[in-house]
């Protein structure tokens, strides 16, 4: 093995938790609505149904037509009605991630599915999670982000990482915590001889956690410390 490579690894920080990995989660429908969407109750088909439209698309007393079939907005929800809930998962089909919701209810209604790195791409333009998109790399169950910066070579152990760098990593590695299920990584390799830092990063989270706002902008505020200068 390459010796740079032997002590890049040696030197960078890792750290793992897989406790507990989300399959569902339920979302509240401020929530939705920071993703870029409403939750609208009305017809499906000519069938009583909620669903979810893109906000500002469509208003109450619209019609429209969506993949082959008809939707009717009799109303925009402010919240959900007592004891329904909608919950959300994340499915793989044909290797592609697709979030679909459920209302709370025996014959598990869907609300929508939709192609998760679409909604992804929604919800950090209405939200200006430029970072969190730009250094996206993949989108299944879990998420992969990755940043970096500059050439590799051969990297410094933790204490002596430039200040910012130890903040931000400590924030990626509470947040893997919080979720219960994830990695973060990071190998910093100095400055460059023009005086620009170095550095590998990656994180893995799941997929619906990166849907919770305080989640995502934990993540945001972490990348952005990372300097590309």
């Amino acid at each position: 093995m390459d010796r740079i490579v032997l002590e890049s690894i040696l030197n960078g920080s890792v750290f793992e938790r897989y406790e507990s990995f989300p399959s569902e989660v339920r979302f509240k429908v401020r929530t939705i609505r920071r993703w870029g969407f409403d939750l609208a109750r009305g017809t499906r088909n000519g069938e009583d149904a909620y669903f979810l439209v893109r906000s500002g698309e469509h208003g109450v007393g619209d019609e429209y037509e969506e993949d082959g079939v008809t939707y009717r907005i009799a109303e925009i929800l402010e919240e959900l009605p007592p004891k329904k809930r909608i919950r959300f998962r994340i499915d793989v089909s044909d290797g592609r991630a697709y979030l679909t919701g459920f209302v709370d209810a025996e014959d598990e209604e869907i609300v929508f599915s939709i192609p998760a790195v679409e909604l992804l791409h929604i919800y950090a333009e209405n939200n200006g999670f430029a970072e969190l998109w730009n250094h996206l790399r993949s989108v299944g169950r879990t998420v992969e982000i990755e940043k970096r910066h500059g050439e590799r070579g051969k990297s410094l152990p933790r204490d002596a990482w430039p200040g910012e760098f130890r903040d931000a990593y400590r924030r990626l590695r509470d947040v893997v915590k919080d979720t219960s299920f994830g990695r973060v990584a990071l190998e910093y390799f100095g400055r460059s001889e023009d005086g620009k830092h170095r550095y590998r990063l990656s994180l893995i989270l799941p997929a619906l956690a990166i849907l919770d706002d305080e989640i995502a902008r934990a993540v945001e505020k972490a990348l952005g410390a990372f300097p590309e200068y």
